[in-house]
C-alpha cells in the first residue's frame, strides 16, 4: 500500500514464511521466502531450501534478484537486516530457535568478496542494532545470559576485538534502539520494563519514568529521530502507544484503547499496612504461624490465587513498580511459613 495516497499497489510476493521484511529507502525490500512448491504440494511440502531476495517495488516478483542462499544446509533459516544508511546487509543464519550465524555483506562495494562472516556457529544470539560511524553494534547474549551491546569496527571486523559498549547487568537488556545518537535500552527488570537512554559510550543519560508498573515492546525510532514510539501494556489494561520526546525526557500519551470498563491504576488505592515483594518472588501460606498485624510478610514463594481465596481481593495491590500485599484490620487472620526467595 503507498501510505500518501492508500493505492493498494500490484506488487505480489508469494511463498514468504519465516520472514522479516527490510526495505532500502523506497526502492524495495529485502525478504525471505522458499520456492513455489509442487502443483498439488502447495500445503504437504516440506519447508527447504529458504533464501533472501530483493523485491523492486513496481516489478513483477518473478524478476525479484536472489541475494543469499545456501543448498549446502536444505534446513536452515535465513533473515536480511539492512543499516539504516544502507552500507551494510546483515544476514542471519538459523538452525533452531535459539543461536545464530551472522554474515555481513557490504553493499555498494566494488571488492569481488563483499562478505564477511562474524559468526559462524549457533552457540549465540546475535542481533545487529545499526551501523554507525566504522561500528556495527550487536545484540548478544554470548558469554552473558542476559545479554550486553558490543561494537565490532569494521575496519577490522573481528568479534573478538569488539568493544563493549553495555556490559551485562543483573537486568536482562531485551532491546537496544537508536535515536537522537543515543541508545533506548529496555531492560526487563522484576517482571516489568525499566528503560534507559544511554550515549553511544556507554554513560547513563536518562531513565523514562513509566506511567505505572507494565511492559514496553516496538520501540521505534531511527538515529536522527528527537522522538519514539512504542507499545506500553499493565496488568490491567491493554496496550497503549506513547511518544517519547528523548531531547527533554518527557513521555505523551498518543492512542488508549476504548473500553467498557471502569478500571483504575490499583495503586490509587490507600492500604493499611503495604509490605513490597518483587514480582520474581512468592509467598506460600499454609496452616503454620500466626501473622500478626503490621507484621512484615517473610521474603518468599507464593500462589497469589491461594492468597485471594483466604484474605480476598482487597490484599492485593500495585504500588509504584513492585506488587505489594497489604494485610489490614478488616483482614481475618491468616497463617504462613518462613519462606525464601524462589
Amino acid at each position: 500500500m503507498e501510505i500518501s495516497s492508500g493505492k493498494i499497489l500490484e506488487d505480489k510476493v508469494e511463498w514468504v514464511k519465516f520472514s522479516n521484511i527490510s526495505w532500502l529507502n523506497d526502492e524495495g525490500f529485502y525478504y525471505s521466502h522458499y520456492s513455489a512448491p509442487e502443483k498439488g504440494k502447495e500445503y504437504s511440502g516440506k519447508n527447504e531450501y529458504h533464501k533472501i531476495s530483493f523485491h523492486k517495488i513496481g516489478d513483477n516478483a518473478v524478476n525479484d534478484q536472489l541475494i543469499y542462499e545456501d543448498k549446502k544446509f536444505p534446513l536452515r533459516n535465513f533473515s536480511a537486516a539492512l543499516t539504516d544508511d544502507s552500507k551494510y546487509l546483515a544476514i542471519s543464519t538459523t538452525e533452531s530457535t535459539t543461536g545464530n550465524a551472522l554474515l555481513v555483506k557490504e553493499m555498494n562495494s566494488e571488492k569481488i568478496n563483499n562478505s564477511i562472516e562474524l559468526i559462524t556457529d549457533f552457540k549465540s544470539d546475535w542481533n545487529v542494532i545499526d551501523h554507525v560511524g566504522s561500528e556495527l553494534l550487536i545484540l548478544t547474549n554470548n558469554n552473558a545470559s542476559n545479554s550486553r551491546l558490543i561494537a565490532v569496527d569494521m575496519k577490522n571486523p573481528d568479534v573478538t576485538k569488539a568493544r563493549e559498549i553495555l556490559p551485562e547487568s543483573e537486568d536482562l537488556l531485551e532491546s537496544v534502539t537508536l535515536c537522537d545518537g543515543k541508545l533506548i535500552c529496555n531492560y526487563l527488570h522484576h517482571v516489568s520494563s525499566l528503560v534507559k537512554i544511554y550515549d553511544l559510550k556507554g554513560k547513563l543519560i536518562n531513565t523514562i519514568e513509566l506511567p505505572t508498573i507494565g511492559k514496553v515492546d516496538n520501540i521505534h525510532s531511527d538515529i536522527d529521530d528527537k522522538f519514539a514510539y512504542f507499545d506500553f501494556v499493565t496488568f490491567t489494561a491493554p496496550a497503549s502507544v506513547y511518544k517519547y520526546d528523548i531531547t527533554k525526557n518527557k513521555l505523551e500519551l498518543i492512542f488508549k484503547p476504548k473500553l467498557d470498563l471502569n478500571y483504575i491504576f490499583l495503586e490509587e488505592l490507600s492500604p493499611a499496612e503495604m509490605y513490597e515483594i518483587p514480582l520474581t518472588s512468592k509467598v506460600l501460606f499454609e496452616p503454620g504461624n500466626f501473622i500478626d498485624i503490621g507484621e512484615p510478610i517473610t521474603e518468599g514463594t507464593i500462589d497469589i490465587h491461594e492468597l485471594l481465596n483466604m484474605l480476598g481481593t482487597n490484599l492485593i495491590i500495585y504500588h509504584g513498580t513492585a506488587a505489594a500485599f497489604s494485610i489490614s484490620e478488616a483482614s481475618n487472620p491468616c497463617f504462613c511459613r518462613d519462606m525464601s526467595y524462589s
